[in-house]
């Protein structure tokens, strides 16, 4: 079960850009955990039944019951309030290793031209028409774009630029914050609103994202450069 979470965020982050299937891939460990949890006291209390003690075994018996009422009522709050988070990825999908041997003739020299032709095109797309404005943008919105399939796409960047697709829409949308940050035209344009042009849809993961690419925080950064410039 483990294993599949850990090939289910690959997944997630070589496919899509947005915020929303992190959150789904939370939810998913937490919910594991709640089932290991309650398989663990349930294991228990089926050992209690060989021991004479009838008093323990009715308490655990109660534990399992509430534990149970809890799970379900926890599950049922969940679906109600983020139905989002059982609209999953295409079964289809699967993690870039395991289309490494389907790509081998991609190694082959006649075709290291045509790829980085690909990664020429990809690279120049991304600054000339910033798709990564999209909250939602998803590597099959962007192979459609490019006239690629998306295997295609996904091995180019995964394989070939060593980076998840995740990451390198969020390093573009960076470069933007950064860019509106710096223009005096957007001195008076708040946090809020940066992050929502730049493509995200809150203000943590962008402060997230923010500071990995830059070590520093949008707040500080402004403050830096506007102390820079006086």
């Amino acid at each position: 079960m483990w294993l599949k979470l850990r090939r289910f965020n690959k997944i997630i982050l070589q496919n899509s850009s947005s915020q929303k299937y992190l959150f789904t891939y939370k939810w998913l460990i937490q919910f594991v955990f709640v089932i290991s949890l309650l398989w663990l006291v349930t294991l228990i209390k089926e050992i209690m039944k060989f021991d004479d003690n009838i008093e323990i075994l009715n308490q655990f018996r109660i534990l399992v019951l509430i534990s149970g009422a809890i799970f379900i009522t926890w599950f049922v709050l969940k679906a109600l309030l983020s139905p989002e988070l059982f609209r999953g990825f295409s079964s289809e999908l699967r993690p870039i290793g395991e289309l490494k041997k389907e790509t081998q003739d991609e190694k082959k020299p006649e075709l290291l031209s045509e790829k980085e032709k690909s990664l020429k095109n990809l690279r120049d797309y991304m600054m000339r028409e910033e798709p990564y404005l999209d909250p939602s943008l998803s590597v099959k919105d962007l192979a459609l774009q490019l006239n690629m399939s998306s295997r295609e796409l996904s091995v180019l960047i995964n394989q070939e630029m060593g980076i998840h697709f995740f990451d390198l829409v969020n390093q573009y949308r960076i470069e933007k914050a950064k860019q509106m940050l710096a223009d005096p035209k957007h001195q008076n344009t708040t946090i809020q609103e940066i992050f929502f042009d730049v493509g995200f849809n809150s203000k943590t993961p962008f402060n997230t994202a923010f500071k990995k690419h830059t070590g520093t925080t949008p707040t500080r950064f402004r403050k830096e450069l506007n102390d820079s410039a006086v």
